[in-house]
């Protein structure tokens, strides 16, 4: 089923919210401890690969087949997804562009939850993935 409209899917309730939040800093905790325990190196490409997988998520719902009707949904998640790909691959070399990319994600998770940017993903993901990159953006800031 098509809609004209993304609004009805950012509808959640408080509890629901917060245990979205919990569930992101759940994740990002798991990170951090994979993190800690790997190479500096490797825990940089690890962040890299993640963050460039976040980013795909909302480019990959734009180009699915009931989406194709949005162009400009396409467009805009297809430059995010370009811009936050090759910020975590100059983020392996320097660990502050990850963590910026790790922040800047957070806050379009949050732009599309609050309906600025259109996007048909779930409202409860938009949550989890924007506490999870806020955390981690901190956590690389705070590591490298």
């Amino acid at each position: 089923m098509q809609t004209t409209t993304h609004t009805h899917l950012h509808q959640i309730g408080r509890t629901d919210m917060v245990l979205s939040i919990l569930k992101g800093l759940s994740f990002a905790l798991l990170v951090c401890l994979l993190t800690m325990i790997l190479p500096n190196e490797l825990g940089k490409i690890l962040h890299s690969i993640v963050i460039a997988g976040a980013a795909g998520v909302y480019s990959g719902n734009a180009l699915s087949i009931d989406q194709k009707s949005y162009p400009i949904r396409l467009t805009i998640h297809s430059v995010s997804f370009i811009l936050f790909a090759t910020l975590s691959l100059f983020g392996v070399l320097h660990p502050n562009l990850l963590g910026i990319a790790w922040f800047c994600h957070g806050c379009y998770d949050l732009l599309c939850y609050y309906c600025v940017i259109p996007s048909n993903i779930q409202a409860w993901y938009m949550i989890v993935c924007a506490s999870t990159d806020i955390a981690l953006a901190i956590f690389i800031f705070y590591w490298y």
